[in-house]
């Protein structure tokens, strides 16, 4: 039988949340988790799972992690915003390395987003990454998009969106989006607004590289995916992410045993 150990980080709340959560929907596959403070040591257990980034030192030394981040949509919904979308990665940062393709429509149906289009496209927006993130890439923050800012070529104005932190003033992310022709970013899940959005994307890592244009060459005459094709990814993504009710009911994890996690 699989052993898991699950880290977390009590003084962090979405820490707790999810190790609380995956911890009952283990149990209900008669999986007892080793319940682990965020610290170093050897491996425990055949698998760990762990809310967050900051736990790359201890997965690295896992043939196997989980790990969970904040979900692509409905992050902290109106009514209950402690039970809202968490994405789920395994062996990797980012979840499009292994995720499960050709997945039906149901959950991105019930999420009861819809397809949008944009009103014009007059602009080209660079998506940065956060500091956090893109020391995640190996990279000086906004080193990348200084250097892929000075490679576009377009005729429409480049908009360099930077990740807006408490109480900054930001146009709306929906409303850039209605006016823009392409999102161009490193690895930002602002990808995945640009693909409901209805706007060309160009990403060079995340879940944007699956369905990103190939290069930056002739990006004002690059045409978006058909609403087919966004339909599938997006029903594709919506597999990748769970609340914390579905993690009670052991579904998160039926989804990276069966899908995910090499045997």
């Amino acid at each position: 039988m699989t052993s898991i150990a699950i880290y977390v980080d009590s003084t962090h709340k979405r820490s707790r949340i999810v190790a609380e959560a995956m911890k009952q929907g283990l149990m209900r596959h008669n999986i007892i988790p080793k319940m682990l403070t965020n610290k170093g040591g050897d491996p425990v257990a055949d698998v760990a799972i762990a809310y967050g980034w900051t736990h790359e030192k201890i997965f690295k030394k896992y043939d196997n992690f989980v790990y969970f981040d904040l979900g692509f949509w409905d992050r902290k919904p109106d009514k209950n915003p402690k039970e809202g979308n968490y994405r789920v990665a395994v062996n990797n940062w980012s979840c499009h390395v292994n995720m499960r393709r050709g997945m039906p429509d149901d959950r991105w149906l019930a999420s009861g987003i819809k397809l949008v289009e944009p009103v014009r496209r007059d602009n080209i927006v660079i998506a940065c990454m956060s500091q956090k993130g893109a020391k995640t890439q190996g990279f000086e923050y906004l080193q990348w998009e200084k250097d892929i800012y000075r490679s576009i070529r377009t005729s429409k104005r480049i908009v360099v969106r930077e990740k807006p932190v408490k109480n900054s003033h930001h146009v709306m992310l929906d409303v850039e989006l209605l006016q823009t022709h392409a999102v161009v970013t490193q690895s930002s899940n602002v990808a995945v607004d640009a693909l409901i959005h209805g706007n060309i994307v160009y990403a060079e890592n995340g879940v944007g590289k699956l369905f990103s244009i190939s290069d930056l060459d002739n990006l004002d005459a690059e045409k978006p995916v058909s609403d087919a094709q966004r339909v599938a990814l997006l029903s594709d993504i919506a597999y990748s992410q769970y609340t914390p009710a579905e993690m009670r009911s052991g579904l998160a994890w039926e989804y990276v045993r069966e899908n995910c996690i090499s045997h």
